[in-house]
């Protein structure tokens, strides 16, 4: 049985498809001089070579027209896409002999916040992006838990001024353990103060293409739970 895997094939045919309305090419004045048979083995040849001279051909027509530069562009773009599905075994996937690209939460614009949380790879591996989110809140919160009130204080005011900086990606792993901080009331009011600027500053912030990203089901709970101690 096969699987639906990505395919580095370009879909040349498809190509050929958008671009069969230069079959009217008499409309071009550059062809319009040419014998039918000519003008035919002219496109053609073109058209052959199309895997060659494809990737350079928008950028020589943007010297003359952008606009329509930019159609061509996309046109191929869609033929040549790598997210074309075929049938094909797991051994003949496009990625199956890639690089597996990792991210070090010690290095990068999040390192400060996460350098105080021992992090390691979770087995079993969680069965979907939502399953993975949700592990990784329940870690942080658990070892926010551990935390003084001074620490807790200033992840949370590390947290809101990555916000205000537009450093806003990392922060929806650390809802559950800010929900917890307020709900338990911690001693030190600088930390519940702390807690509830970042939820402030969270739910105030617009997070662009928040729709495209991973995880949307767990994301969404997250939110509710403390958008409700607002």
């Amino acid at each position: 049985m096969g699987t639906a895997t990505i395919n580095a094939s370009p879909d040349w045919p498809a190509a050929f498809d958008r671009f069969a309305p230069f079959k009217g090419m008499s409309v071009l004045a550059m062809f319009s001089g040419l014998v039918a048979p000519v003008r035919w083995l002219v496109i053609a040849s073109g058209l052959v070579v199309l895997p060659w001279w494809g990737s350079d051909c928008p950028r020589v027509l943007a010297y003359f027209n952008p606009e329509f530069a930019r159609v061509v562009h996309d046109m191929l773009d869609d033929s040549e896409r790598t997210t074309h599905f075929v049938d094909s075994t797991p051994e003949d996937s496009l990625l199956h002999h890639g690089r597996r690209l990792t991210w070090d939460a010690s290095s990068g614009p999040y390192a400060e916040v996460f350098k105080a949380f021992k992090l390691a790879r979770p087995v079993p591996a969680p069965s979907d992006p939502d399953a993975a989110l949700a592990m990784l809140a329940s870690t942080i919160a658990s070892q926010v838990a551990t935390f003084d009130d001074n620490a807790k204080a200033a992840l949370y005011s590390r947290l809101q001024c990555d916000i205000d900086s537009d450093l806003d990606h990392a922060a929806v792993a650390f809802l559950a353990a800010t929900r917890e901080t307020v709900l338990t009331r911690a001693r030190d009011e600088r930390a519940v103060r702390a807690a509830y600027g970042f939820i402030e500053a969270w739910v105030g912030k617009q997070h662009l293409h928040a729709h495209d990203q991973l995880a949307r089901t767990e994301r969404d709970q997250l939110d509710k739970d403390v958008a409700d101690l607002r």
